[in-house]
């Protein structure tokens, strides 16, 4: 199923219907979970994550091995979980531009409630 949000679009395996599950209907707002250690990062304009978010840079916070990447994205805030190896291949800095994936079997979809 394909999710439309004001950053991009993104995409999760469902295994129900709309008739078990009626709120699977277009135009239903429906928030998306997904662990931080399921997005990928890739620079702005990489272009090689299918549906993936444009989001900036916000704060980079290293631990020993780990890295949390917050990036801010039209959709709202995102985390990435990475480790330092890559963070470093990547270069990122603060209000660098950054796409975001997430692996569609990573995402859950919940129903908002008015």
């Amino acid at each position: 199923m394909e999710c439309a949000t004001a950053a991009g679009t993104l995409t999760s395996v469902v295994l129900d219907t709309p008739e078990s599950a009626p709120w699977l209907a277009v135009g239903q707002k429906l928030s998306l979970l997904f662990k931080e250690s399921e997005v990928w990062m890739l620079p702005g304009g990489a272009r090689f994550i299918p549906h993936c978010l444009k989001g900036e840079v916000e704060s980079i916070h290293e631990g020993e091995l780990m890295a949390r990447v917050a990036c801010r994205t039209q959709a709202g805030r995102v985390t990435s979980l990475v480790d330092r190896t890559w963070l470093a291949r990547l270069a990122l800095t603060p209000g660098a531009e950054i796409d975001l994936g997430i692996h569609p079997a990573a995402v859950a979809l919940q129903k908002e409630e008015p």
